[in-house]
């Protein structure tokens, strides 16, 4: 049969269902909606109390041990730890711990998604929250000694991730399992319960982690090392495996690997000069389909700099509350409680209530519908960025951050809408692509929105809030590029089916 390159016309979506399965429906056997949602969510859930928990205490150590070492350089004595050159110190050691943590999930997320595809989610689910446990232990051994070891060696951290690929992985493997036993009328549902769950955890343990700081903040730091351990045996005794193996045909356990590059016969038991020069194949492949396919590197740029924008809303938002209203960080970082308040609430009421409006009383269809509520969501992401730059009290900053806040939701429409742009024998490869967009947002914003940051402060205080100023360029751009994306819809007529594009 003749073959051509994937290109912009190129159709994943199957024109006719397989004879066995209708369209959107899911497989009668295998593990239950409710028993993997909740299974998986809890994996997310249980790490994510560690990070709400020793966010501030972490960030209140570091400060304290540049704060230390620098006074000590100078005369012995210690000064003000809110000094430009110690806050520049501070973001510039983060960021880049961020970027060297987020580095292996650019290198061998794909892979190890596309592993997932043909093995199973559990299995990756299990390296890759192991890889996190190491991950946050070589922080706290830092921290501890840090004496005696220099801070930079933070950097060393994202080395442990290169065990499954860290929490670009992790994430993509919960929504492709999600995604295994969920129809699509159901999808944004599910995902909007996958992403309460965090902001559950960050509503409660940012203030209970603020709260331990004032009695000793190596409390909630050895706390969430042992919350990483229960993760772990989370994954490994309670997920189940979605993806059903033995219940697929030869042909659909090719699916994957057809995507990344075809197989030839005989090569199973090659070398591993051969095996490398087929990873590489499938990596060029791979690039071809995503590059050949203008709707998904939209939504690609999209989720880039929507990502990278939101970085601002972090360690960096606790710095620069702290220095321009002269909070505490434990002060601070109840404007990330704030923004899980009220993400939380959209997330659980509002934005299942409105995705259901749509669907039902204005009739749009479920990509139209995923497409305009990520638009809505970068106009408030930028309205929130813009007003915090200029924020010069705390009523005004609260207000930035609950439009901020109201904008975060994004991430469930938008993987919706990938969602619905592939067959679903490929959505962990395309969800695993989303995740290292993602996490390319995540490494981008860190060195970025510090050195915005340190220039910032340099220049004065009108523009010490510069990073939301970056940030809200970010999500102008991602605006734009989610508008650009053509949502296509299949129509059936008769047997024959009708493609639209809208």
């Amino acid at each position: 049969m003749e073959t051509r390159d994937p290109d912009e016309e190129t159709r994943l979506l199957d024109p006719e269902p397989p004879a066995s399965q209708s369209p959107g429906s899911k497989p009668s056997s295998g593990p239950g909606f409710w028993q993997t949602i909740l299974s998986a969510t809890a994996v997310l859930f249980i790490l994510e109390i560690g990070n709400q928990l020793s966010l501030a205490p972490s960030t209140a150590i570091l400060e304290a041990t540049v704060c230390q070492k620098y006074y000590a350089a100078i005369d012995g004595h210690l000064g003000d730890c809110k000094a430009e050159p110690i806050q520049s110190e501070v973001a510039y050691i983060l960021g880049w711990k961020d970027v060297f943590e987020n580095l292996p999930a650019i290198l061998l997320a794909v892979p190890f998604g596309a592993l997932a595809d043909k093995i199973g989610r559990r299995k990756i689910m299990i390296l890759a929250t192991a890889g996190l446990v190491l991950n946050d232990t070589w922080i706290r051994l830092v921290l501890c000694f840090s004496h005696f070891i220099p801070l930079r060696l933070l950097w060393l951290s994202g080395l442990w991730q290169m065990i499954g690929a860290g929490v670009a992985t992790l994430s993509s493997i919960v929504y492709a399992q999600v995604s295994d036993v969920c129809p699509a009328e159901q999808r944004t549902t599910a995902f909007s319960f996958i992403q309460s769950a965090g902001l559950v955890s960050r509503v409660v343990f940012l203030p209970v982690g603020a709260g331990l700081m004032s009695i000793d903040p190596w409390i909630p730091m050895v706390t969430t090392s042992g919350l990483g351990v229960l993760s772990f045996l989370v994954a490994l005794l309670l997920v189940p495996e979605t993806l059903q193996l033995d219940k697929q045909s030869s042909d659909e356990r090719g699916d994957t690997e057809q995507l990344l590059g075809a197989r030839s016969n005989g090569q199973d038991k090659v070398g591993l000069h051969p095996r490398l020069k087929i990873l590489i194949s499938r990596a060029v492949d791979l690039n071809h389909w995503i590059m050949g396919n203008a709707r998904v590197v939209c939504l690609l740029i999209c989720l880039f700099t929507f990502y990278l924008g939101q970085q601002s809303d972090g360690t960096i938002l606790l710095q620069y509350a702290s220095k321009r209203l002269h909070w505490t960080l434990g002060q601070a970082s109840l404007l990330l409680s704030l923004r899980a308040g009220v993400t939380l609430v959209l997330l659980a009421v509002i934005l299942p209530a409105l995705s259901s409006f749509l669907l039902i009383r204005l009739d749009l269809h479920e990509s139209i519908k995923d497409k305009r509520l990520t638009q809505a969501c970068g106009v408030l992401l930028a309205a929130g960025s813009s007003i915090i730059f200029f924020a010069t009290s705390w009523e005004a900053l609260l207000v930035g951050q609950f439009l901020f806040s109201a904008g975060c939701v994004f991430g469930v429409p938008a993987r919706s809408l990938a969602a619905g742009m592939v067959d679903q024998k490929h959505v962990g490869v395309l969800f695993t692509v989303v995740s290292v967009a993602m996490q390319g947002g995540f490494i981008a914003g860190g060195p970025i929105l510090a050195t915005a940051f340190k220039w910032g402060m340099k220049l004065g205080d009108f523009w010490m809030g510069m990073p939301f100023l970056v940030a809200l360029i970010c999500f102008i751009v991602g605006t734009l590029s989610i508008s650009a994306v053509t949502t296509k819809i299949q129509i059936s007529n008769g047997d024959a089916g009708i493609e639209i594009e809208n």
